[in-house]
């Protein structure tokens, strides 16, 4: 009966041993905030906090704009939205030439992930 109790044991301790065991590299990695490489990322360093999140969203929304602008497109008649890199324009232009060409814009701003190009043709006549 002795023996019995000390098999039992030592089977507990070495269920527990291997539990330990498998557990450890989990935990961790949980509270290492690194990425595969073991560079500490830079969500570490920066909330996300809504108020963060929509100031990334403006700031996107401006470069999209910028570039438009650049490109000869008028973006005032434009409305950029941007959501976490995926970015929809809105509104108007005068030809499929420049709604072609705004999306193609749009794709090349850095941190635009995705583009969904609304815009439609309109006559400059109202």
């Amino acid at each position: 009966m002795n023996a019995i109790l000390k098999m039992h044991a030592i089977r507990k301790a070495g269920i527990a041993l291997v539990l330990a065991v498998a557990v450890a590299p989990a935990a961790t990695f949980a509270q290492n905030s690194s990425d595969a490489t073991g560079t500490p990322s830079a969500s570490s360093d920066t909330p996300h906090t809504s108020k963060s999140v929509r100031q990334a969203n403006r700031r996107l929304e401006n470069r999209v704009r910028t570039a438009l602008t650049k490109g000869k497109i008028d973006a005032r008649a434009l409305t950029v939205l941007a959501k976490g890199g995926a970015v929809t324009l809105l509104g108007g232009a005068t030809d499929t030439t420049q709604i072609q060409r705004a999306g193609d814009i749009a794709k090349q701003v850095p941190g635009v992930t995705s583009v969904d190009n609304r815009l439609v043709q309109h006559s400059d006549q109202q």
